[in-house]
Order: structure tokens, then C-alpha cells, then sequence
């Protein structure tokens, strides 16, 4: 059973165990018997479960966007690490505004994960080309915004883009959007010096609203990346030793 599955199981059982608890404790039953029905625990994710792209892999999904639209979807995606909810209080690439941006700090405000009725807000960073692109976007709409109103759609267009590019474990994926924030996520790690990730870690949890034990996956991700260059490097120093 897939983890949507269970979270709708769950989410349909846990008030029919509250409503048997209720009626147990008003003397209406003899016995609980919602207490023999247990909610589900989803499956502990492995890093198989994971899917990113390498550089290379990233530069066809570029090349094979068919607009100026699609690469600045793709390219906020990767450099933002942000996830694609629209709901509320969940708000992130379909439901931003441009009062959400600061283009002088090069900061979005994002409304995502957390506790609250207007849920956590954090601010992600983004580099100089996104600003331009996230500019030009703006001029040329007159100010139109969200890029893409529906999460549904922004699937069907990475799936799309993934398939011209060749690449079909993102064509694939069950969630094409998550793959692109676990790219950006794996490249970040590999481009930490490892003296300063555990500070830097704490630094990226804060901006992108991912737990430090999430995060921690990606540091395994990006360590089975780098193995079979550190192989290589080995075997080419034995070669110069021997």
C-alpha cells in the first residue's frame, strides 16, 4: 500500500476508533471494539525511494523545455528546493504572489509545512539568473502570477519535459516535483565542504522547511553519488603507488 493510501485510511478510521471510544465511554457499547482496529505506519523510506538528477541529467531537462514558461518552472524547482502546494495554509510554487518576493534580498516568503492556521512561514533564497528570468516573467505578464495555477498541471508538464529529455526515472516518478527538490537538496550537499555541513545543514532546514533527519538523507544520496568517482580516484592512485 502506497503512503497516500495509508494517510486516506488513516485519515478514514481514526474518527470511526474515536466515535467507538465515545459510545464505550457513555456506557451506549460493552466493549471498545475500535480499539482492535489499528491506523497504518507508512514504510520507512530507503534511499532506493529516492529519485534526483545528476548535472548532466539536469542540463537535457533544460534543453528539452519547449518554452521560456516551462524552463522557469524547472529552474525555480531546482534552485529553490520548494515544493509545489497550492492549499492552504500550504503555499508555495502554485499559490505565490509577488508581494511573497524580495528581488533586493533575493528572498521568497513561503506559507509551507507547520503547525497553525496560516502554517510555517519561511524565506528561501534564490541565485541572480532566477531573479532575472522571475523579472522578465513579471514584465512580460504585467504582473500576472502564479507560473502555473495547478499542482495536476505542473506534473504533467515536468513528466512531459522528462520523456523529451530522455529521462524516465523523472518521467516515471510518482512525484515528478519532489524529484526536482531532491536534486536540488543532493547538489547542495555535494557542494558543501564537509567541515561546515552539520552548521549548514541546520542553515538549509531553516530555509527550506525540511527537518535536520530528512535532510540527513540527502547527505547518504549524495555520498552513493560520490562513491564510484572515490573508486576511481583510488584505483588510479594504487595504479601510481604500485
Amino acid at each position: 500500500m502506497s503512503d497516500k493510501k495509508i494517510e486516506n485510511y488513516n485519515l478514514l478510521i481514526t474518527p470511526v476508533k474515536s466515535l467507538f471510544k465515545w459510545a464505550y465511554r457513555q456506557d451506549l457499547i460493552e466493549h471498545n471494539i475500535g480499539e482492535k482496529i489499528d491506523l497504518r505506519k507508512p514504510r520507512e523510506r530507503q534511499i532506493e525511494d529516492y529519485v534526483w538528477l545528476v548535472n548532466g541529467e539536469i542540463s537535457q531537462l533544460l534543453a528539452a523545455c519547449d518554452s521560456f514558461r516551462q524552463t522557469l518552472m524547472c529552474k525555480f524547482f531546482l534552485k529553490t528546493g520548494m515544493r509545489v502546494g497550492r492549499t492552504e495554509p500550504q503555499r508555495e510554487f502554485c499559490g505565490l504572489g509577488w508581494d511573497d518576493f524580495n528581488f533586493e534580498q533575493r528572498t521568497v516568503k513561503v506559507h509551507g509545512k507547520g503547525r497553525g492556521v496560516e502554517g510555517k512561514i519561511r524565506h528561501a533564497h534564490f541565485d541572480t539568473e532566477l531573479s532575472d528570468l522571475l523579472k522578465e516573467w513579471r514584465d512580460e505578464h504585467r504582473g500576472g502570477m502564479p507560473i502555473y495555477k495547478d499542482p495536476g498541471t505542473v506534473a504533467i508538464r515536468v513528466r512531459g519535459i522528462a520523456r523529451k529529455a530522455g529521462i524516465s526515472k523523472l518521467a516515471e516518478a510518482e512525484h515528478p516535483v519532489h524529484a526536482l527538490k531532491h536534486s536540488f537538496y543532493t547538489n547542495w550537499v555535494l557542494s558543501r565542504r564537509k567541515a561546515n555541513l552539520p552548521e549548514d545543514l541546520r542553515g538549509l532546514s531553516a530555509q527550506v522547511g525540511t527537518g535536520i533527519k530528512t535532510l540527513d538523507v540527502y547527505v547518504h544520496i549524495a555520498q552513493e553519488f560520490l562513491k564510484p568517482s572515490y573508486d576511481e580516484t583510488m584505483r588510479l592512485q594504487d595504479r601510481e603507488v604500485g
